[in-house]
């Protein structure tokens, strides 16, 4: 039941991003604009897997939850970490100096957290896709900064939530 939930949504929302997808591409070539077939391919393909990655996030928010209104609850604060994901670190770091705005650069670990963001994976990805492919590199040649660990981590937020609202509900005493 919740792996069919979640892949009915995730296939109501790529119909819907896609349509927007397509809708925006037809504007963009009635007004002369050009699309590589595959970037195009690769970029939608993109934008499915975030949607899947939100939409089984839901899902396994509510299979994990008891009630309607814990479900919808959870879905919403999830949904705001996942968009608030890269300011975490700069969270933390300002707790654990005492708050006060912290000095310096930043820490290893929090560039290494930010690049675990759904929306970051995301980032990282398209900008991978329009730079050439799977080889890009950001700021440095950190494993993390590649598309290929983007696209895992991207991977694992469409699928892990359902996993675990799976066991979670196959554990509940209904």
């Amino acid at each position: 039941m919740v792996v069919g939930t979640a892949v009915g949504r995730a296939a109501v929302v790529a119909v819907a991003s896609l349509s927007g997808v397509l809708a925006a591409a037809l504007v963009f070539l009635a007004v002369g604009g050009t699309l590589d077939p595959l970037e195009a391919l690769a970029f939608c393909a993109l934008v499915v897997l975030l949607g899947t990655a939100y939409s089984g996030l839901a899902v396994g928010v509510s299979a994990a939850s008891k009630t309607t209104s814990r479900a919808m609850t959870g879905s919403v604060i999830a949904f705001l970490l996942t968009v608030s994901w890269s300011s975490i670190p700069r969270l933390v770091r300002y707790v654990l100096g005492g708050f006060s705005t912290p000095s310096g650069p930043p820490p290893e670990w929090s560039a290494v957290f930010a690049t675990l963001g759904p929306v970051d994976a995301y980032s990282t990805l398209a900008a991978g896709f329009r730079e050439g492919g799977g080889t890009l590199v950001r700021s440095s040649d950190a494993f993390y900064h590649t598309t290929w660990f983007a696209l895992a981590v991207l991977l694992c937020w469409a699928t892990m939530p359902v996993a675990l609202g799976y066991r979670r509900f196959e554990g509940a005493d209904l």
